[in-house]
């Protein structure tokens, strides 16, 4: 049995803005070496440095499963931006 996207409702999908953003933002992040990245990760959200620091602990999957469960913007603008950008 094949499983086609149109077949899951309620898939999400990108919006224009978020696939406008990522024509440029995708390549650029992909020829940047990793260690920018993960400084990057880690000044622009707390639960990235946790993953950063921690990654392929329990410690990790914490913090990228329960960043959904508060509001937007509950922990500043940065924080607020990353979990925005992170879950689109």
């Amino acid at each position: 049995m094949e499983i086609s996207i149109a077949d899951i409702p309620l898939l999400k999908k990108h919006g224009l803005i978020v696939k406008a953003i990522r024509i440029f933002s995708v390549p650029i992040m992909n020829t940047l070496p990793a260690s920018l990245i993960k400084k990057m990760m880690k000044k622009s959200s707390k639960d990235a440095a946790t993953v950063v620091v921690s990654g392929g602990s329990t410690h990790a999957l914490e913090a990228m499963y329960t960043r959904n469960h508060r509001k937007l913007f509950s922990r500043g603008l940065f924080q607020g931006f990353a979990d925005y950008f992170g879950t689109t």
